[in-house]
């Protein structure tokens, strides 16, 4: 972690030392091992991608950066400058139009074709793919992963998705200290006539949502296991793929369809819902007596913190408060990427080629 903390230092001074020289740049660096390649422009993402190989993590800063004819098909970390306006150097998120990740396709010693996707890790990114600010309801999901094979070992964190369509099964993946706008079931015709459907509607082993703001979530097929742990739930997808969904000490505005089991979460609700197997939950909840500033409630917004009333009151299976501010990873909005707060970097070698530079970095990671 200290040698990956160093080379993002680093980073960031090469992207400082460029921003002396021309402001406002979009940039997007990638590392390979010890060396670093920055392009620019809102291409760069698409350039530092194409010069990619598995292994090599591509920083993206903020600004907004068009992805929509990218496939991802390698095995790449990428980060972001976060999601949100930034309240101490008021840097903009990185703004992202969207993330599709596709699988790969060859052939085993027996001839027979496979499928396999790469392992990607996301971070402090805003996807909504509308290529504005606003979160666009008519167009395709923001993060996508087609169908076919099984999807092993994505993790996100800190990111802002309009929409998640996860088409494929899979396995051990993992979602922390996401806003989620849509996560599942997925129905629209767009303006040029076609539809788009998508759910949980394959097999999900070990599919995990933590300390998560959702809109709207859904459950999947017995033969899987979705967990949300710690999140906020607005409401339950009403169709036939909302069962078989396990929750434990999240918050919900909602009841649960059949076949769900949860354990230490509060309801707003009078009852946790028909046939939901139930375990020391508090239900009937009014939200004047669940959050600290009752007034924003469940909405999200970039200043409200869920905190909890009453922390004592509502205590988790792990011994933390329920909601998205306890458990392992507490609700965090900051990017994982250190932040310069000032810099002065001279224009000027001195005598021994030397470039004088002053930097103040804040680093951002709590791992």
């Amino acid at each position: 972690m200290k040698k990956f903390l160093s080379t993002l230092v680093a980073l960031v001074f090469a992207t400082a030392t460029f921003a002396q020289v021309q402001s406002d740049i979009r940039t997007a660096t990638l590392i390979h091992g010890e060396k670093t390649s920055v392009f620019y422009g809102a291409g760069a993402f698409a350039d530092a991608y194409n010069a990619s190989v598995d292994g090599d993590i591509i920083v993206l800063s903020s600004g907004y950066f068009n992805t929509t004819s990218t496939n991802i098909t390698k095995s790449l970390t990428i980060y972001g400058a976060g999601y949100e306006t930034d309240t101490i150097s008021g840097a903009a998120p990185t703004h992202i139009s969207k993330i599709f990740i596709a699988y790969n396709e060859g052939y085993d010693d027996y001839g027979e074709k496979t499928i396999s996707y790469p392992t990607v890790r996301l971070e402090g990114l805003l996807l909504d793919n509308s290529g504005g600010t606003g979160w666009n309801v008519d167009h395709q999901p923001s993060l996508t992963i087609w169908d076919g094979g099984t999807l092993e070992n994505l993790t996100v964190r800190k990111c802002k998705i309009y929409s998640i369509a996860l088409t494929p099964a899979s396995k051990n993946c993992q979602f922390s200290q996401c806003v989620i706008e849509k996560l599942g079931h997925i129905e629209n015709t767009y303006q040029y006539g076609w539809s788009f459907t998508a759910g949980l509607y394959n097999e999900h082993k070990n599919l995990n949502f933590e300390n998560c703001w959702i809109k709207e979530a859904e459950g999947s097929s017995l033969t899987s296991t979705i967990n949300y742990d710690h999140c906020i739930i607005c409401r339950m997808d009403n169709n036939t793929y909302g069962n078989y969904a396990h929750f434990t000490n999240s918050i919900l505005n909602c009841t649960l369809l059949e076949n769900c089991t949860t354990h230490n979460c509060i309801f707003t609700t009078s009852s946790t819902g028909n046939n939901v197997t139930a375990q020391d939950c508090w239900t009937g909840a009014e939200i004047a007596g669940i959050f600290i500033d009752a007034t924003q409630g469940f909405e999200y917004s970039a200043t409200n913190n869920f905190k909890l009333r009453f922390p004592m009151k509502y205590v988790g299976t792990d011994g933390t408060e329920v909601g998205i501010n306890g458990g392992n990873a507490p609700f965090d909005r900051i990017s994982p990427i250190p932040r310069i707060l000032s810099s002065d970097i001279d224009i000027r070698t001195t005598n021994e080629g030397k470039l004088k530079v002053n930097l103040k970095i804040q680093a951002q990671t709590k791992e």
